[in-house]
């Protein structure tokens, strides 16, 4: 009988122990879950900052871009204007004159030209120079200033065209002509008057009658020039490349210009 309930005593006892230690382990789970419930609330909480953080950049780059696009567009109409401002155009007559002056803000402008920009630019000036009219009569003198005016912005674009960068050429060919942008005729136009500036312009005053020997430097601007020549002789499209001047009141300067092929 005695060692009956020792038995039972014994089991009572281990019975105990075990109820404690699945207490603690109860207890260590809920400690446990707490832990994890508030890791997860701190992961949330990060995603969310996250999320906000990206939000934030996002601004930050599109108005970095609204800078960017805002100084672009100043900087060009500060080229334009410099180009076009009568201390760089008083030269220039309806009989030529001289377009010196304008060449360094006509470098500059041409070259922060986006190639959709250029073509643009073309349709613009070809546009004032062909469709741009005064209803009321005009006198003699009168004339003569509005085709001065027209004449300007003529041997600006020549200049423009001639002096760009040939990638941005070969952009505005690729968007404007190949794909069929808005300014196709004016992309035309701005190839014909590059081949007019480079060949008779830039080439001629650097080559002249060939009795000049060219240093190295020399030589390779002469190559450059002829290789710009060269592209717009094997374009495809090279019979479209004319453009007709018909909105002056001079009747001297209306004429169809072309892209002659050499030999």
């Amino acid at each position: 009988m005695k060692i009956l309930l020792l038995c039972i005593i014994a089991i009572s006892l281990t019975a105990c122990g075990i109820n404690d230690n699945l207490e603690k382990v109860t207890d260590n789970m809920e400690t446990l879950n707490k832990k994890l419930s508030t890791m997860n609330t701190n992961i949330e909480v990060m995603k969310g900052n996250t999320s906000t953080m990206s939000v934030s950049i996002g601004a930050m780059s599109d108005s970095l871009s609204s800078t960017k696009n805002s100084i672009h567009s100043q900087s060009l109409m500060l080229a334009q204007n410099e180009m076009l401002k009568y201390e760089n155009t008083k030269y220039l007559s309806l009989g030529g004159g001289s377009f010196i002056p304008m060449l360094p803000s006509s470098q500059a402008f041409a070259t922060m030209l986006s190639a959709d920009e250029l073509a643009g630019i073309g349709y613009i000036y070809l546009s004032e120079i062909n469709v741009a009219q005064i209803d009321t009569p005009l006198n003699a003198k009168q004339k003569a200033e509005y085709d001065l005016g027209k004449y300007i912005k003529l041997t600006a674009l020549e200049l423009i065209a001639g002096l760009a960068p040939q990638a941005t050429i070969d952009a505005m060919v690729k968007s404007q002509i190949i794909d069929g942008g808005a300014y196709t005729d004016a992309a035309y136009a701005i190839l014909v008057l590059r081949n007019i500036v480079v060949k008779d312009i830039l080439l001629e005053q650097l080559v002249g009658d060939g009795r000049v020997k060219l240093n190295k430097t020399q030589q390779e601007t002469a190559n450059s020039y002829r290789k710009t020549l060269d592209i717009i002789q094997h374009y495809p499209f090279f019979d479209k490349l004319t453009v007709k001047l018909y909105g002056f009141y001079t009747k001297d300067l209306n004429q169809t210009l072309k892209v002659e092929r050499t030999k």
